[in-house]
């Protein structure tokens, strides 16, 4: 099978344009008219594309710019800078933020991930599937509200399984979350980031041990 030949837009890297799809969204922002007009693409039908191409040099140095912006921001810098009236507190942050990237570069970190990741993709959280499960077994609403509330799950687990049994309570985790669901942007991220991700089940294991 003969070789896919090398195009001008391989060697030029034009093709990896898609690969900063966050940058590009922020870059043709309404906040971003400053930035645009310094660098004279704004007013260009694709500002960011036009940026890419004709100067990729500025490109970078604007990409890195927003990549310092974003990580600034997660780590709370506005607020603890406002708050603690100095620069510690946000420092301190910064200073685990770039361990934990270098764990990371060296595979040594692993993801403990709840069962809240999977809502994204279309399924219930624990909460709200023991709510399910309390009404179809016909218990009182308000009663599994409250024992919701003081996070008194094992209850609610207890009462279900006294109406309708360990192995029908069993059947209905297996019959909702054996579903297929959507694969949402956390979980994507979730796999970039770590090359050997292991889903486990949201529900108790002890539930299926017998």
């Amino acid at each position: 099978m003969a070789e896919k030949s090398e195009t001008w837009c391989d060697r030029d890297e034009h093709n990896l344009f898609e690969h900063f799809i966050d940058f590009n969204e922020w870059l043709e922002s309404e906040d971003r008219i400053g930035l645009r007009e310094e660098y004279k693409i704004d007013g260009l039908s694709q500002p960011s594309k036009a940026f890419f191409v004709g100067d990729k040099e500025g490109y970078d140095q604007a990409f890195i710019e927003y990549r310092q912006e974003r990580r600034n921001e997660i780590l709370n810098e506005t607020y603890l800078c406002e708050q603690f009236t100095d620069d510690h507190w946000f420092q301190r942050n910064l200073d685990h933020f770039e361990q934990l990237v270098q764990c990371l570069e060296a595979s040594n970190v692993v993801p403990f991930v709840g069962a809240g990741l999977s809502v994204a993709g279309g399924f219930p959280s624990w909460r709200d599937h023991l709510r399910q499960q309390g009404r179809t077994a016909g218990i009182d609403q308000a009663h599994i509200e409250d024992l919701l509330a003081n996070g008194q799950y094992e209850t609610v687990i207890e009462e279900i399984e006294n109406k309708r049994g360990r192995d029908v309570f069993a059947q209905e985790i297996r019959d909702v979350f054996s579903r297929t669901g959507d694969i949402s942007d956390s979980t994507l991220g979730l796999t970039e980031l770590f090359t050997d991700v292991k889903l486990a089940s949201a529900a108790p294991i002890d539930l299926f041990s017998q």
